[in-house]
């Protein structure tokens, strides 16, 4: 599957959440109302960043899962523990940068 494809899904669930944010985001920039317009953008950044704490949680649980089931003891904090230890994402990976 390619990295196109591959967490399609989760764009979908993604996206479907902040359509009607994104409506009003262009509403608020066709009324070129500043204050809307910051308001807005913040919680659509809200929503991205609670949405991808949850999908890292997603990946981390499934990783974990898949370690079980390859015979390696997991104890149950290591998602929790994992989660807690995982830095900000700042910027692309070079690879992926467009």
């Amino acid at each position: 599957m390619s990295r196109d494809e591959r967490f399609a899904g989760f764009a979908e669930l993604l996206f479907n959440e902040m359509k009607p944010d994104l409506a009003m985001l262009i509403v608020d920039v066709c009324r070129k109302d500043v204050t809307a317009i910051a308001k807005t953008e913040a919680i659509l950044k809200h929503t991205i960043a609670q949405r991808a704490y949850d999908f890292m949680q997603h990946v981390v649980g499934h990783s974990m899962e898949y370690l079980d089931e390859c015979g390696r003891e997991i104890p149950g904090s290591m998602v929790t523990r994992i989660a807690a230890s995982m830095p900000d994402m700042r910027q692309w990976p070079e690879e992926t940068s467009k």
